[in-house]
Parts: C-alpha cells; sequence; structure tokens
C-alpha cells in the first residue's frame, strides 16, 4: 500500500491528509468508510438523523444502491442539497432501507446482478408504486433494455443530469440550485 500526502480539494472542503492506495484508485480525504475503514457496524447504509415519522414516509427520500465507495459518497454528498440520501452497496443492505422507509427515487447501479437490480425494483414499486427508478449503466444504452417506467443514464455522466431526472430543482431543499463547482 503506497502512500503519500495530497493537498485538499478546495470544493469538497477537505483537509490535506494521507493518502491510501487501495486497489488501484487513491480515496484521498474521503470519510473512513470510504477509504476502507468502517465507522458503524454497517458504514454503507448511512443518512441523515430526522424525525422518525418524516424520514419514513418523506417525499424527500432518495435510495441510492452503489457497490462503489466512493461513488456512493459523491452522489450522496451532491444530492443530499436536495434529498435525504439514503445509501447501500447492495440487496441486502437496500432490501433493509426498502423495509423501512418510503422513497420518492431510487438510483441503482446497472454493475450490480441482475437479479439484485429486479428484486431491488420489485420490492421498491411494491413499497411505492410511483417510485422513479433510475439505472445508471456503464455499457451503451443501446445494449440494455429498461422496464416501461425506469430510465437510464450511462455512466460516466454529469451529477446535474442525475440531479435533473430526480426533478432536484422542483424539490425543496436547502438550495435552489447546485453548487457552481457541479455545474
Amino acid at each position: 500500500m503506497e502512500s503519500g500526502f495530497i493537498a485538499r480539494a478546495s470544493s469538497a472542503r477537505l483537509e490535506t491528509q494521507k493518502r491510501e492506495m487501495l486497489y488501484g484508485t487513491a480515496y484521498a480525504g474521503f470519510p473512513e468508510q470510504i477509504r476502507g475503514g468502517r465507522t458503524s457496524e454497517n458504514s454503507a447504509e448511512r443518512t441523515r438523523p430526522m424525525p422518525d415519522e418524516q424520514a419514513r414516509t418523506g417525499d424527500s427520500n432518495l435510495l441510492v444502491v452503489e457497490p462503489d465507495a466512493l461513488t456512493r459518497w459523491s452522489l450522496e454528498t451532491y444530492l443530499r442539497q436536495w434529498f435525504t440520501v439514503h445509501l447501500a452497496d447492495g440487496l441486502e443492505t437496500a432490501r433493509h432501507l426498502l423495509d423501512r422507509y418510503d422513497f420518492r427515487a431510487v438510483v441503482l447501479s446497472g454493475d450490480l446482478p441482475a437479479s439484485e437490480l429486479q428484486e431491488i425494483e420489485t420490492l421498491a414499486r411494491r413499497r411505492n408504486p410511483h417510485v422513479r427508478l433510475i439505472r445508471t449503466v456503464s455499457g451503451p444504452l443501446a445494449e440494455e433494455t429498461p422496464q416501461t417506467d425506469e430510465v437510464l443514464i450511462e455512466k460516466p455522466f454529469r451529477l446535474t443530469q442525475l440531479a435533473d431526472l430526480l426533478n432536484a430543482d422542483r424539490h425543496q431543499g436547502p438550495r435552489t440550485k447546485p453548487p457552481a463547482s457541479h455545474r
């Protein structure tokens, strides 16, 4: 494991921290759970605290199911200005969260196994028939076959594209537009 120091990234207000090379990717200045450590029993499931009833049924709940920790962190950091973002790294955590909360939308990574994608979509629709399903895909969109009510977005994508698909500008959140660094 290679170590070194890098300067902080001003847009994310990250302090100068030790850089670790994990699986060929530098995770510098990110929360401990992204760098590979665990800050709780299940670090993939992290939400901002809210009163129980509002958290369970609020239309600001968004579920992001993404196996890559850095991508989860990026999506949560950007989208939390409009939504209460719940994070899952796979089926087990997603199932737990879908049993506990009503979600306005679910963002699913196309990198998950097809059977897991289908089960998460089924559980989300069972809990909320009007849930918006957005799947991120790594290959060409022409190779994917979305279900009628599912939206596909090809990786890499701009965070503003995802925010537009989620109608974030119409959602009442702490800010009405994204920070300049993400436009």
